[in-house]
């Protein structure tokens, strides 16, 4: 029998974007280049080697590795290769940290505008509250005390590693709690600057760059399993304040919804949320965020004054055992002064001498309230002005059906810059809506080295 040598002839193809459709996978090509890979009867047949994403975001990541913030920290270990006497300074410069620069409001800002901080640099765990502190020390051992000192107070990256039953989780979610609490600190340090120090256009644009400076965490994971353990851990349990009270962070899980406990923080559900509800709906909603707005600043504004009057009246520091309050009458804040060894008031300063200890105005019982009071009325009034543009992004899809796809990407856009804390399996946090949301302050990645 005679023998006929058959040549195969193919095509290795890479598809960039892909779709769901009902009809099926359809190519599309050239016919010069259908010439010779299909039969002369047309036909072909396509098999799918599988899915290049990570492949394709590994090569991404080296080669754009010399713009990593923390190359020298991860090559060249600060924290361990400390120089010896006779290194040069050349050499003592390449393994020292790079300094950390203070982002500005303006390109060219002169001396006396307020000065935005984003650095965690010189914090300790004391820094996060004396009822978080008192937590950790009820709850945990030394080396995990040691992993969260590490991560939330150290600059460059920490490696948390232990076998199975060592409480790896309980210390993440415990991490994740001071990180959040580090960087809330920050920003709360920054709103009480601007809100001591600014006004006008000046105080407007401020106001604008702190927004982007909120917490910012990235949550990873490789598997979905691993992420919504995370998750669990923090939905069910919270976090605690630096006082040692519970409260929920705003939280956004990218990716499948797997368990009911996740359904209040899916980007997925809440974006359908938006975009299966009337336009009646939206715009009794729009009203209703309008009226809460209104009344979240006007406490913003009572805040700031009482701040602000309050700064008035302690130019100079008070005697220990006085301290300074403020009254509203008529639209007007006054300040008075308390003698509470006396239990006494007056509208005049109080004589200090010498030799009698003084106490700062940050220390008074009722600067900490009217600065908790502008924290909590400035974080409630972004709550409502973010979700009213996301209502705003559903009437406009009404209006125009076609945008349907740039209402979405808007909206979980606008979801995402509004989270504190977002949960991504490692493969999800390359998809565009996470590259385009505002850059996190810090990512934590669970089972790192698997």
């Amino acid at each position: 029998k005679s023998q006929k040598s058959v040549r195969f002839r193919g095509m290795l193809a890479i598809c960039m974007s892909s779709s769901n459709a009902r009809t099926g996978l359809y190519l599309r090509t050239s016919k010069k280049l259908s010439s010779k890979v299909l039969s002369l009867d047309g036909r072909g047949f396509c098999t799918n080697l599988g899915s290049m994403s990570s492949s394709l975001r590994e090569w991404d990541a080296l080669q754009n590795l010399s713009e990593i913030p923390l190359l020298k920290e991860i090559l060249m270990a600060p924290e361990t290769a400390k120089p010896n006497s006779e290194t040069d300074e050349s050499e003592s410069k390449a393994i020292s940290p790079p300094k950390h620069k203070r982002p500005r409001l303006n390109k060219n800002p002169n001396p006396s505008k307020i000065i935005i901080e984003s650095s965690s640099n010189g914090m300790t765990p004391s820094d996060l509250g004396e009822g978080f502190v008192k937590y950790l020390e009820s709850k945990f051992n030394t080396s995990q005390k040691e992993a969260i000192r590490a991560g939330a107070c150290e600059r460059g990256f920490t490696l948390i590693k232990g076998p199975p039953g060592t409480g790896k989780t309980t210390t993440l979610g415990a991490l994740l709690n001071a990180l959040h609490l580090r960087e809330f600190n920050i920003y709360h340090k920054n709103v009480l600057n601007i809100a001591k120090t600014t006004s006008g256009a000046e105080a407007d644009e401020a106001w604008e760059e702190l927004r982007t400076k909120k917490p910012h965490i990235l949550v990873a994971a490789p598997s979905n399993a691993a992420v919504d353990n995370v998750l669990q851990l923090v939905v069910e349990k919270g976090f605690l304040d630096g006082n040692g009270k519970r409260y929920n962070p705003s939280v956004v899980r990218v990716g499948r919804r797997s368990a009911e406990y996740s359904r209040n923080c899916s980007l997925e559900d809440k974006v359908e949320a938006v975009l299966s509800a009337s336009k009646g709906e939206l715009e009794n909603k729009i009203k209703e965020l309008s009226t809460q707005m209104g009344e979240h600043y006007h406490q913003v504004i009572d805040s700031i004054s009482k701040i602000r009057c309050l700064i008035s009246a302690v130019k100079n520091p008070l005697p220990k055992g006085w301290e300074a309050r403020v009254i509203c009458q008529n639209k007007s804040y006054k300040y008075y002064y308390v003698d509470h060894i006396k239990k006494t008031t007056q509208m005049e300063p109080p004589i200090v001498s010498a030799d009698i200890p003084v106490v700062a105005i940050e220390t008074m019982p009722e600067y900490s309230i009217y600065a908790g009071n502008l924290i909590q009325a400035l974080e409630a009034y972004d709550s409502k002005r973010s979700e009213a543009k996301r209502i705003e992004s559903g009437l406009c899809l009404r209006m125009d059906p076609g945008g349907k796809r740039g209402a979405r990407e808007q909206l979980e856009g606008d979801l995402l810059d509004a989270a504190h804390i977002v949960f991504a399996t490692l493969s999800s946090s390359g998809i565009p809506c996470l590259q385009r949301s505002r850059p996190f302050n810090v990512v934590v990645i669970d089972e790192a080295a698997q």
